[in-house]
């Protein structure tokens, strides 16, 4: 047998073992050291492993479980709807269904409620989206475009309720009705 190539080989596998034992080592850090990382070939990053933005997700757990609106209960007002973070949500008399009439001046002081790519979920039982005539997409419940009043400051503020007596609190409704 060649003289050299054993010596090489050796060589070779000392290495192998060597790099094996220093990369199984804890880092005096505690952090991992680059050759314990995945390498960009070992991560799989096609489309099928990431959830649908919008549209069905192709598992169940795959599916956002933010709640896009949540029910409220006032001592005054009784229940009422909120978004996740408890900003109160109201109806205009003037729209009808799946059309906000609210534009111009009015959007300064009765915010819609907008789809953002912090609230994307699933919807629940009658909660839908539309579109805006600006492209912008504002939940609806019910079909009734959803809104925020801008002088309601904190969750549980509802300033707006009965305002020019065509705003109002958005009362959750039983699905059977």
């Amino acid at each position: 047998m060649n003289k050299g190539l054993l010596i090489g080989g050796s060589i070779l596998l000392i290495v192998v073992v060597a790099a094996v034992v220093w990369g199984n080592q804890p880092s005096k850090s505690g952090l991992s050291d680059a050759s314990t990382l995945p390498t960009p070939a070992t991560i799989d990053t096609s489309i099928s492993n990431f959830p649908a933005i919008n549209g069905p997700a192709s598992s169940p757990e795959m599916i956002a479980t933010q709640e896009v609106v949540t029910i409220r209960e006032s001592p005054q007002k009784g229940q009422y709807l909120a978004d996740e973070k408890g900003m109160t949500l109201y109806l205009f008399d003037k729209d009808t269904d799946g059309v906000s009439t609210c534009t111009g001046n009015c959007l300064k002081i009765w915010p819609p409620y907008l789809q953002t790519e912090d609230t994307l979920a699933t919807l629940p039982d009658m909660v839908d989206v539309i579109e805006r005539p600006d492209g912008s997409m504002q939940y609806t419940y019910n079909d009734m475009p959803l809104y925020y009043y801008a002088s309601d400051k904190k969750p549980g503020d509802v300033l707006g309720d009965g305002v020019n007596g065509v705003w109002h609190l958005v009362t959750p409704l039983n699905e059977q009705e």
